[in-house]
């Protein structure tokens, strides 16, 4: 059997056996493998070997976007934990809940900022051990991340 003057290895074999047998030898098994979960699943495997860097990958773009919304003021909203009374808040004139307001949700801008910072330390480090400089300011970043997981909404 020939082929575009190419012959089959053996005379059994169909051209479609000779096509496959091919693109696996030019793609490797692992690289449809990983095609075909891309596919069906949205993600492959290897995003799997080392998750801790495919979130922080996936997550940092976002939360420096996220970050410079309203052409760089930040987000519309704050968690309410970064008013200092919340009792007394609802009691204040509108002069102090301004202000008040304006205090925590600078509060919250430093706190996106620190986030962020800890992810551009794992990315630049590329998650080796850090100095302890960096070791502080990572865990203190994840550590916020995680606090103010649910509040990453505008």
């Amino acid at each position: 059997m020939r082929f575009f003057g190419l012959r089959a290895k053996y005379d059994t074999e169909t051209y479609l056996d000779w096509l496959w047998n091919h693109v696996v030898w030019v793609l490797g098994r692992r690289e449809i493998v990983f095609l075909y979960q891309r596919c069906t699943r949205g993600f492959d495997d290897s995003e799997l070997w080392e998750l801790d860097s495919t979130i922080i990958y996936f997550t940092l773009p976002r939360l420096k976007a996220f970050r410079n919304l309203r052409d760089g003021k930040g987000p519309m909203g704050m968690p309410m934990d970064f008013i200092d009374d919340l009792d007394a808040y609802h009691t204040m004139n509108e002069e102090d809940m301004q202000r008040t307001c304006d205090e925590g949700y600078a509060k919250w801008l430093e706190t996106l900022d620190k986030m962020i910072l800890s992810m551009e330390i794992y990315v630049r480090k590329e998650g080796y051990p850090f100095d302890e400089k960096d070791i502080k300011k990572y865990e203190e970043g994840m550590t916020l991340f995680h606090k103010f997981f649910n509040g990453l909404w505008d």
